[in-house]
C-alpha cells in the first residue's frame, strides 16, 4: 500500500473527494485550477512543454521513461532556441515531486496507472517517440 506522500497530487485529491473534472479541452480542473497550471508555475512555459512531453513519451511507452529517452529529449531540448532554460534534468524533480513519476531501473515510470492511461488517451495519439524520431541533419 502507497504513503499518502506517495499518492500523486491528482489522486489523492481524487481520494479525498475533491471535484475534479476533465474539461472539453483536456485539462484536469479542480476550483478552477488546471494541473497545467501548476506545471506552468514551477517549471514556466517552456518547461510545462518538456514535462508534458517526457510525460507523454512515458505514457505511450507502456509507463516507463527510460534513461535513454531521457539523453534523447535533453540533446533534442537543448539544441531548440525556445527551450533554452528548460532543462529536463530540472523537470524530472519537478514530476517526482508532484506524484507523476517516481525513479525506477533504467529510469523511471508512472506511480499511477490511472494517471498514465489519462495521460496516454489525452496526448498519445500523434505522438512520436524520441527513439523513433529521426535528428533533424538526417532529414
Amino acid at each position: 500500500m502507497l504513503a499518502i506522500d506517495e499518492v500523486p497530487i491528482l489522486v489523492n485529491r481524487l481520494l479525498k473527494g475533491n471535484d475534479y473534472r476533465i474539461t472539453p479541452d483536456g485539462y484536469v480542473r479542480s476550483c478552477g485550477v488546471a494541473y497545467r497550471s501548476r506545471l506552468e508555475m514551477v517549471l514556466g512555459r517552456a518547461g510545462c512543454r518538456v514535462a508534458i512531453e517526457l510525460l507523454t513519451e512515458a505514457a505511450v511507452n507502456d509507463g516507463v521513461l527510460t534513461d535513454q529517452a531521457i539523453d534523447r529529449h535533453d540533446e533534442h531540448f537543448g539544441s531548440l532556441e525556445d527551450f533554452h532554460g528548460a532543462s529536463v534534468k530540472d523537470v524530472l524533480p519537478v514530476l517526482e515531486h508532484d506524484g507523476y513519476l517516481v525513479r525506477a531501473p533504467g529510469g523511471y515510470r508512472f506511480v499511477s496507472g490511472l494517471i498514465e492511461d489519462w495521460w496516454r488517451a489525452r496526448f498519445g495519439a500523434h505522438f512520436t517517440p524520441i527513439s523513433d524520431r529521426m535528428p533533424y541533419s538526417e532529414r
